[in-house]
């Protein structure tokens, strides 16, 4: 193994494992970084949407399959919606469920008994996952009409349009990843300035996007774990940028004391 051109693991390893390691990041240049941080961010995050992916894809198979026997006959016209059969309708008990009933005697009570469940009555649409409810009036889709066999004709291009909201989910959370690194790099401009480390930006930037490894692993295990805790998003980005931060003060603090930096890796590290 040539050990003076570490591999895409040998990286990650080496950006996780210590601050002594980064003062051979700035020996590379900034299109290693680049790449480093293109790369696992499109394997954190397609593992990390994968299974979200997956499972609407089993569930629009399922919803097409059974459309016709577990579907009633419904039309939605100026904003209100009719549905033909004895009220409540319940689709998909056990899983995640959609309840219908647009006579008016259900009300939203009914989804204390759920964790993930969608209500719909013939004015809105309640949607219902673990502590989190969203609200959608149907007045806002008043110039809508369609009926049974309308939704039927264009359900298989649902998984087109999933495929396309995957693609385009990954260059969005992609395009994240290097605006996190150009925000962890300003603060390393400051620290940079106030610990007189004399580092060029290229050289701040390179070190900003190895010490995002860390973070996005945390990331990506917080949002495997669906950990329903009250505010969890502003507590795992502040934790993202954090360690981030830490491991550039570190890096400059070997850095600094440092100059003279040997050839990559330091002897006996592997």
């Amino acid at each position: 193994m040539d050990v003076s051109r570490p591999g895409f693991f040998q990286k990650i390893y080496y950006s996780v494992a210590g601050f002594n390691y980064y003062r051979y990041f700035i020996m590379q240049n900034t299109g290693q970084a680049v790449l480093h941080l293109l790369v696992l961010s499109l394997v954190l995050g397609v593992t990390g949407m994968a299974p979200g992916y997956f499972s609407g894809n089993r569930l629009i198979d399922g919803f097409i399959s059974n459309f016709d026997k577990s579907v009633p006959d419904f039309t939605f016209e100026n904003g209100k919606l009719d549905v033909k059969g004895n009220m409540p309708i319940k689709i998909g008990e056990g899983g995640y469920t959609i309840i219908i009933d647009t006579s008016g005697k259900t009300d939203e009570t009914i989804l204390d008994e759920y964790d993930t469940v969608i209500l719909l009555t013939g004015d809105k649409m309640i949607q219902k996952t673990y502590a989190n409810k969203q609200v959608t009036d149907f007045s806002i889709f008043s110039g809508l009409k369609i009926n049974k066999g309308s939704v039927k004709a264009v359900l298989p291009l649902v998984k087109v349009f999933m495929a396309i909201g995957f693609i385009f989910g990954i260059i969005f959370l992609v395009c994240g990843r290097f605006l996190s690194a150009l925000v962890v790099s300003l603060a390393g401009l400051i620290m940079n300035s106030v610990m007189n480390t004399n580092l060029p930006y290229r050289d701040i930037f390179k070190l900003s996007s190895y010490s995002l490894t860390l973070p996005l692993f945390v990331g990506l295990i917080l949002d495997l774990a669906s950990l329903n805790i009250p505010y969890i998003r502003p507590v795992t980005l502040f934790i993202f940028y954090a360690l981030a931060v830490v491991y550039i003060w570190g890096a400059f603090k070997i850095i600094k004391r440092d100059k003279d930096t040997p050839a990559f890796p330091p002897e006996g590290t592997m």
